[in-house]
């Protein structure tokens, strides 16, 4: 998939990031006589060594980063995990053959597209929290970006995985179209979920968000990594029922981050030496994100 779209990437993504573009200005003036150079020249190995270091330093040392990590690292892996549970759930519950439990998963995808369509509806809430910004006046409070993650987690995610628990149960399933609901609630609920964490890591962290959304897509990536293999031995031990009720038990207990943030998170951010003040050093230097 990634190659395909790379000519596509390529054609129409262009370079935004602020150290490669002032980079490029710098050689382009070089060219000219001119002796400019950018501190990500000058400070090379410094700067490579706390791109490398500090995506590392913030997972363990911001809860912010870490608690958001768990909770999308879980709601990632179980995309991945339902590549292997909807192939035990639905031939056992339905007698579907390959090709069919195949085509179950789109309705993951369309839950995904309507989790999508949802989080445009964040978005205002969280540029009308500007006009409530006692911090920085006429700026959208970052916590406002979680307002829909709360009863996402708790209703998408975690009544989608009980309706895909109890309602393809083999023996006496109800018709397969309303497991494949509970899946799709569970794609808009992972979607709504991931972005608004996502989003507001970017906010909270703004002038290391690289680094931080970096941390973040490492664990998710250990998720998906993990997950599948839990899948099997989880749903043929606890049977098809509680081995997705369990996970949306989970689902349901790590909506408490969203809810945390929300209530705690400006003094959690005021705490952070990556929000409210210097970033601690590498050795004797120390260069940001920008």
């Amino acid at each position: 998939m990634y190659t395909a779209l790379f000519p596509i990437l390529v054609a129409f993504l262009y370079e935004s990031r602020p150290a490669v573009l002032l980079q490029a200005k710098a050689k382009d003036l070089r060219a000219t006589g001119s002796c400019a150079f950018t501190p990500a020249e000058v400070l090379g190995s410094v700067e490579s060594r706390a791109w490398l270091y500090r995506p590392v330093i913030m997972l363990f040392r911001e809860k912010i980063v870490l608690f958001c990590a768990i909770w999308t690292g879980f709601a990632i892996g179980l995309v991945y995990l339902f590549t292997q549970s909807v192939g035990l759930v639905f031939p056992s519950a339905y007698g579907f053959t390959d090709s069919q439990t195949g085509y179950i998963q789109i309705a993951i995808v369309i839950g995904e597209l309507i989790g999508w369509v949802i989080c445009h509806g964040q978005e205002w809430f969280y540029f009308d929290s500007a006009r409530r910004n006692k911090e920085r006046c006429n700026e959208p409070i970052p916590e406002a970006r979680l307002y829909f993650a709360l009863p996402a987690s708790i209703i998408l995610v975690g009544g989608g995985m009980f309706v895909y628990a109890w309602t393809s149960v083999p023996g006496h399933p109800r018709p397969w179209i309303v497991p494949a609901v509970g899946l799709a609630m569970v794609g808009a609920g992972i979607t709504i979920i991931v972005s608004g964490l996502t989003d507001y890591i970017t906010d909270a962290y703004s002038k290391y968000s690289g680094s931080a959304v970096g941390a973040i897509a490492a664990v998710e990536s250990l998720f998906a990594g993990i997950l599948p293999f839990a899948a099997q031995p989880m749903y043929n031990t606890l049977g098809h029922a509680w081995a997705s009720s369990t996970l949306g038990f989970i689902a349901i207990g790590l909506a408490i981050i969203p809810l945390l943030f929300l209530i705690y998170g400006r003094e959690i951010r005021g705490k952070s030496s990556f929000t409210g003040g210097d970033a601690p050093s590498f050795g004797n230097n120390y260069v940001d994100d920008h």
